[in-house]
């Protein structure tokens, strides 16, 4: 503080001085102040900002709402404990589950681009430490979430994610694109059972033809006809 102050210019040490003797005098003023006074006081600014906010457009009070929550979340955020922070996650994942529950197709997909857009934008705009230290700091929240699961949580989350990412790819892919990579699937395919032991090879077959024989009981006569 003295190294600061010993760097301010003569405005600023002015600015801060004055600063100060109001901060304590309405600190003083406070605690003298009855109950009765106090209630006025409250009343009075509650009645000021109403007007302020009436002059305001609707972008101005919308920008200012999102601003100050957000300043005020950080705050808790930076106080909450370990155990409160899982508890927020939790609760916030369910009612977003929830929305996501009650969401039409149309708005479903509005949703995720909009949620894809804004963070091609926040990428767009960070630099090179800042994004490090975001996939640092997603890693960690990865790992203490993978911590909690249980093994069977893990393995059907994984997959399932996978299988989406996978099939949106493909939902993009141009027929060029899917026959590259076609060719070089059945390429590492051919690879992996060129390694294969006899018996890994033996225990494949038998496992594939388990699966064919299921699917095919499965097929109505309709079907198969």
């Amino acid at each position: 503080m003295q190294q600061n102050r010993a760097q301010e210019t003569p405005e600023a040490s002015t600015t801060r001085r004055i600063s100060t003797r109001r901060r304590n005098m309405y600190r003083k003023a406070r605690a003298q102040e009855t109950a009765e006074t106090r209630t006025n006081r409250h009343i009075s600014n509650r009645e000021k900002m109403q007007e302020n906010r009436a002059q305001e457009t609707p972008e101005a009070i919308s920008a200012t709402h999102h601003l100050s929550t957000r300043i005020r979340n950080r705050e808790a955020r930076a106080q909450e404990a370990a155990e409160t922070r899982t508890n927020r996650h939790i609760s916030n994942r369910e009612k977003m589950q929830e929305n996501r529950a009650q969401e039409t197709p149309e708005a479903s997909t509005t949703s995720r681009i909009s949620m894809r857009i804004r963070n091609r934008i926040a990428r767009a705009q960070e630099t090179a430490e800042t994004r490090t230290n975001r996939r640092i700091s997603n890693r960690e929240k990865m790992q203490e979430n993978r911590a909690q699961e249980t093994p069977e949580a893990i393995s059907a989350t994984h997959h399932l994610s996978t299988r989406i990412r996978n099939k949106e790819a493909r939902a993009h892919e141009t027929a060029e694109t899917r026959t590259n990579r076609r060719i070089l699937n059945r390429k590492k395919m051919q690879e992996n059972r060129a390694q294969e032991t006899p018996e890994a090879s033996a225990t494949r077959r038998i496992s594939t033809r388990i699966r064919n024989r299921e699917a095919r009981e499965q097929e109505t006569a309709e079907t198969r006809d």
